[in-house]
């Protein structure tokens, strides 16, 4: 499995589904790249998540080094709070921003706002994610 952003390995109707995560945008909270590990076992597979610090404040240097902080996109800055905080902020206010009014969409920075006010950890707007 991908794109859900959370690493996983779970038994489902006698099957394993594996999900690697992310490398640099994960949403379990855990800011650490991710991947999966298979070995071969006795006729079977055996898979487990491992994941690998990196250094977070040259993330952040590179980033406000970057045109893209100098840019001020609002989805560039989401994904920034995502990447540096292992919480999915770009996604949730993407699904947000599909629910708003085209003047709520057409005012970025505003939209932003609003979402902020309402929204966030623990207040996440899609209704599926863990709250």
């Amino acid at each position: 499995g991908g794109h859900t952003h959370v690493a996983m390995v779970r038994p489902v109707g006698g099957r394993i589904v594996i999900n690697s995560g992310s490398v640099g945008a994960p949403y379990d909270e855990d800011v650490r790249a991710s991947y999966a590990w298979l070995e071969g076992r006795r006729g079977s597979w055996e898979a487990e998540i491992r994941r690998v610090s990196y250094d977070q404040t040259a993330v952040e240097a590179g980033y406000q080094a970057s045109e893209l902080a100098a840019a001020r996109c609002v989805l560039v800055e989401m994904f920034h709070r995502s990447v540096m905080s292992g919480l999915p902020w770009v996604s949730d206010f993407a699904w947000w921003l599909r629910t708003q009014p085209a003047e709520v969409v057409a005012d970025q920075r505003g939209a932003q706002r609003l979402y902020d006010a309402a929204h966030g950890p623990g207040r996440w707007a899609f209704p599926y994610a863990r709250q």
